[in-house]
């Protein structure tokens, strides 16, 4: 798939999660559908949300972003995983979201920390009640993977297993 293709999904999942949001502030989680979501699937991250403070669970990893990714971060807490000084970066968009941005869009890059790849656009969505965010729905898009299936983290000691 091209960027642009990308891009355009990326966005079609905005609008749906704009419609589930149905003039809420965001949709619930459970708002989706199994089927809502087989335009993106492989690509999606569900991350639990807990409070206080927050922690950052992956409770669905998609097969997309564990070829890409070389790893399967399912069960894993990304504030711990992502917690070393090299890869904090990860959790920028993550930290928007928590702060009330709403929709999050990024593009990453190869840095010397992250590489194999030529880059990832990703969304994160955030869902709950009222103004509590309890889960996130990640996609990503990523593009020149150089070896998939081989991690993208430079050093794979940067990552907190």
């Amino acid at each position: 798939m091209n960027r642009q293709a990308g891009r355009d999904a990326l966005k079609r999942l905005e609008e749906l999660w704009r419609q589930k949001a149905a003039g809420r502030l965001m949709p619930q989680r459970t708002d989706f559908e199994f089927r809502d979501l087989m335009p993106w699937m492989g690509r999606i991250r569900i991350i639990k949300v807990s409070p206080q403070p927050p922690r950052l669970e992956v409770t669905l990893e998609g097969t997309e972003i564990v070829n890409a990714a070389g790893i399967d971060l399912t069960g894993k807490y990304l504030d711990v995983v992502y917690g070393s000084d090299r890869l904090k970066f990860l959790l920028d968009g993550y930290g928007r979201v928590l702060a009330g941005e709403g929709p999050v869009y990024e593009t990453l890059h190869p840095n010397g920390s992250i590489v194999n790849f030529g880059e990832i656009n990703r969304v994160l969505l955030p869902c709950g009640i009222d103004q509590t965010i309890q889960h996130i729905i990640y996609c990503e898009y990523a593009y020149d993977v150089l070896h998939w299936g081989a991690t993208v983290f430079a050093n794979i000691d940067d990552l907190r297993l």
